[in-house]
C-alpha cells in the first residue's frame, strides 16, 4: 500500500510525510466520526465492513460516484490534506498544488477543513463524500 501511494505522490509532485500510526489511527477515527458515523455500534466501535470504499459502491453510505464524483473532488479549491489508508495504519499529511488522483488505489483524501472527502478504490472508482449531516461531537 505505502509504496503504491508513494510512488502516486512523487508522480503527482505531493509533499508529503508519513504520520506515525497513532496519529494515523487518531485522523483515521475523525474521518470515521464525520463520514461513517452510521456504521459506529452501541459500544462505540466503528462496523464498517472489509473495506470502506464497498459502503459507498453499495449505497450504505451516500456519495457521488464515478466520473461525477471525481469532477467533484477535482473541483474543490485545493488545500493541506490527509491521505488514509483504510484502516488508518498508513497516513499522511500532504499537500500539492492540484488534487491527486488515486483511481486503482485504495485510498481516502480528507481535507483538513474537514468539509468532505473522496474515497478511492482498486476497481477504478472515486466516490465523492461530505459530512454525515446528523452527526454532532454531542452524539
Amino acid at each position: 500500500m505505502g509504496r503504491q501511494l508513494r510512488c502516486r505522490f512523487k508522480e503527482e509532485r505531493v509533499e508529503n510525510t508519513s504520520l506515525s500510526k497513532k496519529d494515523g489511527y487518531k485522523i483515521h477515527h475523525e474521518w470515521l466520526e464525520l463520514f461513517a458515523n452510521k456504521f459506529r455500534d452501541p459500544n462505540g466501535k466503528f462496523k464498517t465492513g472489509n473495506y470502506i470504499w464497498e459502503a459507498y459502491h453499495s449505497g450504505s453510505l451516500p456519495s457521488v460516484s464515478g466520473s461525477e464524483g471525481n469532477s467533484l473532488y477535482q473541483s474543490k479549491p485545493v488545500e493541506e490534506y490527509y491521505v488514509i489508508y483504510e484502516n488508518g495504519q498508513q497516513a499522511f499529511d500532504c499537500k500539492s498544488d492540484a488534487w491527486p488522483i488515486f483511481l486503482f488505489n485504495e485510498a481516502i483524501v480528507f481535507p483538513k477543513s474537514k468539509t468532505w472527502s473522496a474515497v478511492f478504490s482498486h476497481e477504478g472508482t472515486a466516490y465523492y463524500v461530505e459530512p454525515d449531516p446528523a452527526f454532532t461531537k454531542d452524539n
